[in-house]
């Protein structure tokens, strides 16, 4: 594939809302590769996967819900920002 390509494929990963590796997975691709070709392409920026974040027509005042593939997570202002950094890195280390 040609540094276009490549820029495309990415994009198309970044809007998944899925992990790299999975997406990488569905479609064929070296996960390896894709990471080469994401620091590649910008060299400046650490290569990661964000989840999409929607609104759900149910939300409590003061709740957020947070989901990504299988998993959801629901905090509320009590909620430790500690304890969700831990719980997103330990997610995010599960499913990239």
């Amino acid at each position: 594939m040609e540094q276009a390509e490549w820029s495309k494929v990415i994009k198309e990963c970044q809007d998944s809302g899925i992990s790299i590796r999975s997406w990488c997975d569905q479609h064929g691709i070296k996960y390896n590769k894709y990471l080469y070709w994401a620091r590649k392409l910008n060299p400046s920026q650490e290569v990661q996967q964000w989840a999409k974040l929607q609104a759900p027509s149910t939300v409590t005042k003061n709740e957020i819900i947070v989901s990504c593939g299988n998993w959801t997570i629901t905090v509320d202002n009590d909620t430790s920002i500690d304890l969700l950094t831990d719980v997103i890195k330990a997610v995010n280390s599960a499913c990239c």
